[in-house]
């Protein structure tokens, strides 16, 4: 096994300053992020993420406060109508501003809706374009102490205490969260429980407030080069995506099952896991579940610690690698495709969506 890169921190070590993160959170003042966010919940609320990563958990907040949330990546904002963009406000978040994706997603959103349009940002220097782009209207700029590595931890966590304090408009966080993460790891009926080292497929389910982290999963996998991840909610794995997961563990070309569920539960969903579990899954596929007995939309926060726990210790303790500073086998540099895949000037050219 390859031994994690130490260039970085371990992605685990920076997961245990979560507590202090949340800390900071609950001494910030978000009154007037909350001011603009409530303002018109009659109109959808488009969120764009940083990167063409999707941004579910402030569309899930608006939601639950009576508006309809819509989460979109920056080339989806490209297909999306300018008469749609006008009727709606825009949500873009970014820690820096400055890469190709917000300076896209900001001019186009700043362009059509510029009183609508509004930017949640770590940065306030010259090189934010999501600033520049919005020429300062409607900027939510929060400091953020705590740097990461090669991919979001404390920020991220920093960013949805942030959110879930502005929308519910609650200040108490810490009290009510656990900070002992945990995840447990057992066979569905009967069987072998395999090493978890062995798995390359993970079958991920999820919910209501789940779904924020199930995003997060899939691209803490993906970019981390660990495993690959499948993402369906409880009720579509029913409409016959168990087949993928069934024929890795029952078929007898394939010697032990190399895939694995992953369960992200609330009291929503307890009773549905369950149901699946015995009716749609086989005897001997293993089974992560990551469960809060938390009710509300502060699930999304435990659910993510947990869940970072887990990848880390998977990633870490099982297949040597640091998230934080993941092996590039392949030696393609990360700006590469994002620098040289000129998005922008191929949409300029192909225009608007038409009939």
């Amino acid at each position: 096994m390859n031994k994690p890169k130490q260039d970085k921190p371990l992605a685990s070590a920076l997961l245990a300053q979560a507590k202090e993160v949340l800390e900071f959170v609950e001494k910030t003042d978000v009154t007037d992020f909350r001011k603009w966010l409530l303002k018109d919940l009659s109109k959808p609320l488009v969120c764009i993420g940083n990167g063409g990563k999707h941004t579910t958990y402030p569309a899930l907040l608006h939601e639950i406060n009576g508006g309809v949330g819509k989460t979109v990546t920056p080339l989806e904002l490209a297909s999306t109508s300018p008469e749609a963009v006008k009727r709606s406000r825009v949500l873009l978040l970014s820690s820096s501003g400055k890469n190709m994706d917000v300076t896209y997603a900001s001019r186009r959103a700043a362009e059509i809706n510029p009183e609508g349009t509004a930017g949640f940002t770590f940065t306030d220097n010259e090189k934010n374009n999501l600033i520049k782009n919005l020429k300062g209207r409607n900027i939510f700029c929060y400091r953020n102490p705590f740097s990461d590595g090669f991919i979001s931890i404390r920020s991220k966590i920093l960013t949805c205490g942030l959110l879930y304090k502005a929308f519910s408009g609650k200040n108490s966080l810490t009290d009510k969260l656990n900070f002992d993460f945990k995840y447990d790891y057992f066979i569905n009926k009967s069987g072998k429980l395999p090493d978890l080292k062995n798995i390359r497929h993970f079958v991920l389910l999820y919910g209501s407030y789940g779904e924020p982290v199930a995003h997060d999963i899939e691209s803490a996998m993906i970019e981390g080069g660990v495993a690959s991840v499948q993402l369906c909610d409880y009720r579509n794995f029913c409409h016959g995506r168990f087949i993928f997961a069934g024929n890795h563990c029952q078929n007898r070309d394939v010697p032990e099952t190399d895939v694995c569920a992953i369960f992200l539960t609330t009291p929503r969903e307890a009773k549905i896991a369950e149901s699946l579990r015995k009716e749609a899954l086989a005897d001997n596929m293993p089974i992560v579940q990551i469960h809060t007995d938390l009710n509300s939309s502060l699930a999304t926060i435990q659910l993510l610690m947990d869940s970072m726990h887990f990848v880390f210790d998977l990633a870490e303790n099982h297949f040597g690698i640091n998230p934080n500073s993941p092996h590039n086998f392949s030696g393609i540099d990360k700006r590469k495709p994002i620098n040289s895949v000129r998005f922008v000037t191929a949409l300029k050219e192909s225009g608007e969506l038409s009939h």
